[in-house]
């Protein structure tokens, strides 16, 4: 009898092990904010999504953009390269951020996850704590940019003042 139980307990402790795991794993995912804040030494302090990874802002207003709303400019590709932020939950903040900024518009079915009335999207080439690779880059239609946790887009690097560049892109 003393061997049995050896074989019984050991399937019994392995389970419990992994369902505590499972349960640790899921209460720090409930604990990680919506929105928070990340920094480099390069770009500053910058906002990030629910998994940790920077977000941007489609800019379609100047320099080629094509002018139209963010989520109606990026299209199929796009999405594939510049996925939108979704959320399924409440909107939490971390320290910094400002929550009256943040809020969530109807987008196919989900709730598109927006900061001072933007909708915000990831970089397929960016890690959760990593430095961000999709600032300034233009495509599909826009300039994209990170966003300062005042909500104000990091345009530096992207494109011209419009005003200094008078008929440059026409």
């Amino acid at each position: 009898m003393p061997k049995v139980l050896p074989h019984i307990l050991a399937p019994l402790l392995l389970t419990a092990a992994l369902g505590a795991q499972a349960v640790q794993a899921q209460e720090q995912d409930q604990s990680r904010d919506t929105l928070a804040l990340a920094a480099t030494e390069d770009q500053g302090t910058y906002l990030v999504g629910p998994d940790g990874r920077p977000v941007y802002i489609m800019i379609t207003e100047h320099g080629a953009g094509d002018d139209l709303d963010p989520l109606q400019s990026c299209e199929e590709q796009c999405r594939v390269e510049w996925p939108v932020v979704t959320i399924d939950d409440d909107i939490t903040t971390g320290e910094g951020v400002e929550s009256d900024l943040a809020d969530t518009v109807e987008w196919r079915g989900e709730q598109a996850l927006t900061y001072r009335g933007q909708p915000l999207f990831y970089f397929y080439r960016d890690s959760a704590g990593e430095a961000p690779e999709g600032q300034g880059i233009f495509s599909h239609g826009g300039h994209w940019a990170l966003l300062a946790p005042d909500g104000t887009p990091f345009e530096d690097e992207i494109a011209p003042d419009p005003e200094q560049t008078e008929g440059e892109f026409q």
